[in-house]
C-alpha cells in the first residue's frame, strides 16, 4: 500500500484542520487530486470515515491505550463494510496519525497482559487492499468539488514502513478503573450490532436513476434520466445500457417477469419490451400527465398513474390504454396490486387510493396526514406500506381499512419502499437514507449506504436480495445481492 496517502492526509489536516477529516465528500475529493490513482487506499479511508472512525478517535478519553482504541474500532470497521483486516488496520491508523493520536511511523497493536515479555518484531507483512478500481459512493449532488490551495505541497516525502508488533491477549480492564469506564463509553458510542452495509455497484451510466426492478435474483433494470435503460442478467455484477428510442425522463419501471417489461415517463410515455429489453417500443398512453409510477401484476394487467390523478391501466399488456377515474387531482406518486383487482395508489396531500375491482372504482382510504407520499408496496392484499416526506411510513394489515403511522427513526423525505413478503421490506430516501425491517414494519433499522447522496428507487427481489438507484448512477446492493 502506497503510505503517501496518508502522509497526505496529515498534511491535509494540518492545512485545513480537523473539519476536513470529518467531511468524507470534500476530503474524497483533496484526496483524488493530490494522490491521483490511489482509488484503493482512498476508498479505504473514506470508509473508516463515512463509519465515524474520526468522530470516535477524537471523543475517546485519554484514559483507553491508544492500540487497544484503535483495535476496537478496528473490529468495528470490518463488521460494518467486510473490509480486510489489514486494510482496515491501515486505515484507522492512518486517521489516528492525521489526528495526532497516534505517532508517525509507529503501527498501533495489541497490549500484552500486565507483565508479560516483550513480543518479538516480525517482518511486515503487505496488506491486502480492495481491487484498485473499486467503486466509492459518488458525491452529493449539490457538494461542489474542492479545490487544492497552493499551499499544498506538491511533493512529500513518503512515510516510513511501520513495522508492527506481534499481537498478544488483550486484558481486561479492573472493575472500576478509569480504563473500564472509558471502554463502556467507546462501546456505547459502537454497538455490538452495527447497520448492514451495502455495496456500490457499477451500472454504466453516470446520470440519475429514478427506479429499479427486479423480477429475480438475477435479472433487473433501473431507468432513469435522459430516457436511460440499464440492465443486468447476472444480479448486478455487470450493467449495460439497453436503447429506449427515447429521450425523455423515465420515472418507473416494472418487470413481472424476465421477458415482459414497461417503463414510464415524462408527458405519458409508456415503453414495452417483451424481449427482456432488447427492443423497446412506444405504446399510446393518450395522455400527456408525467406518469411517475407503473405495476403489472402480470404480464396483461398494468397501471400506471401520474400528475393531476391519471391514473391508466391496460388488460392487453398495453396495447391499448384507458383513463380510469380517480376522484382526485393530487399528483400520484406511487401504485401497487396485490392481484389483478386490489390495487393502491398514494401521492401529494398524504392521499391514498384504493380499487377492489380492477380500477373500474376508485375511493379514498386515508386522509389523515398532509405529507406527500412518494411509494407504495403491498405484500400481498391485505399488508402495505406507504413511505413519503419526513420520515413518514404508514400501515396497513387490512387491505387499506385502517392505516396507522409507523416510526421510521428518520427525518429525511423518503422516495420508495419495496417489500418481498409480508414481512421483510426496505425504504430508502436522501441523504442515502435505507431503513429496512423483518417484522412487517413494527420496527425499522437504519442501513448504512456508505453515502449521503439521494437514493430514488428500490427493489427486492426476495427478502436477502435488495437493490438500490440514485443520483449519479449510483446502484447499491445489500450484502446478499449483486455479485
Amino acid at each position: 500500500m502506497d503510505d503517501s496517502v496518508r502522509q497526505t492526509l496529515i498534511e491535509l489536516r494540518e492545512g485545513f484542520g480537523l473539519s476536513l477529516l470529518k467531511d468524507a465528500d470534500k476530503l474524497e475529493a483533496h484526496l483524488r487530486d493530490l494522490v491521483p490513482g490511489r482509488h484503493a487506499e482512498i476508498h479505504c479511508l473514506m470508509a473508516a470515515v463515512r463509519e465515524g472512525v474520526v468522530t470516535d478517535l477524537l471523543s475517546t478519553s485519554d484514559a483507553l491505550p491508544m492500540d487497544a482504541v484503535i483495535a476496537r474500532l478496528c473490529d468495528r470497521l470490518r463488521e460494518r463494510t467486510a473490509m480486510d483486516p489489514e486494510a482496515a488496520r491501515w486505515a484507522v491508523e492512518g486517521l489516528a496519525q492525521a489526528l495526532g493520536k497516534l505517532q508517525i511511523g509507529a503501527a498501533a497493536h495489541e497490549p500484552a497482559e500486565v507483565g508479560a515479555a516483550p513480543a518479538a518484531t516480525s517482518p511486515v507483512q503487505p496488506a491486502r487492499l480492495p481491487a484498485a478500481d473499486a467503486h466509492v459512493w459518488p458525491r452529493s449532488a449539490t457538494e461542489p468539488r474542492p479545490q487544492p490551495t497552493p499551499s499544498t505541497p506538491a511533493t512529500r516525502e513518503p512515510v516510513a514502513t511501520p513495522t508492527p508488533v506481534a499481537a498478544a491477549q488483550v486484558t481486561t480492564p479492573p472493575p472500576g478503573s478509569d480504563a473500564q469506564v472509558a471502554f463502556q463509553a467507546l462501546d456505547a458510542r459502537l454497538p455490538a450490532s452495527l447497520p448492514t452495509a451495502w455495496r456500490a455497484l457499477r451500472s454504466g451510466s453516470s446520470v440519475g436513476l429514478d427506479a429499479v426492478a427486479f423480477c429475480d435474483t438475477t435479472h433487473g433494470w433501473a431507468v432513469g434520466e435522459r430516457g436511460v435503460i440499464v440492465a443486468t442478467a447476472d444480479g448486478g455484477a455487470t450493467w449495460g445500457k439497453q436503447s429506449s428510442g427515447s429521450r425523455a425522463q423515465l420515472h418507473a419501471i416494472d418487470f413481472p417477469d424476465a421477458v415482459h417489461g414497461w417503463a414510464v415517463g415524462h408527458r405519458g410515455v409508456i415503453l414495452a419490451t417483451k424481449d427482456g429489453g432488447a427492443t423497446w417500443s412506444k405504446q399510446d398512453s393518450e395522455s400527456i400527465s408525467r406518469l411517475n409510477a407503473v405495476a403489472f401484476p402480470d404480464t396483461t394487467h398494468g397501471w400506471a398513474v401520474g400528475d393531476y390523478g391519471t391514473i391508466l391501466a391496460t388488460t392487453d399488456g398495453g396495447v391499448n390504454w384507458r383513463v380510469q377515474i380517480s376522484g382526485t387531482y393530487d399528483h400520484l406518486r406511487g401504485v401497487a396490486f396485490g392481484d389483478v383487482n386490489h390495487g393502491w395508489a398514494v401521492g401529494y396531500r398524504g392521499a391514498i387510493l384504493a380499487t377492489k375491482d380492477g380500477g373500474a372504482t376508485w375511493g379514498v382510504q386515508s386522509r389523515g396526514i398532509h405529507n406527500h407520499l412518494r411509494g407504495v408496496a403491498f405484500g400481498d392484499v391485505n399488508h402495505g406500506w406507504a413511505v413519503g416526506d419526513g420520515g413518514t411510513i404508514l400501515a396497513t394489515m387490512d387491505g387499506g381499512a385502517t392505516w396507522s403511522a409507523r416510526s421510521s427513526g428518520s427525518n429525511e423525505n423518503l422516495r420508495a419502499v419495496a417489500f418481498a413478503n409480508a414481512t421483510s421490506g426496505w425504504v430508502v430516501g436522501f441523504a442515502g437514507t435505507i431503513l429496512a425491517t423483518m417484522d412487517g414494519g413494527a420496527t425499522w433499522s437504519q442501513e448504512s449506504s456508505g453515502g449521503n447522496a439521494r437514493l430514488w428507487g428500490i427493489a427486492s427481489s426476495d427478502a436477502n436480495h435488495g437493490w438500490a438507484v440514485g443520483w449519479g448512477g449510483a446502484i447499491l446492493a445489500t450484502p446478499h445481492g449483486g455479485p
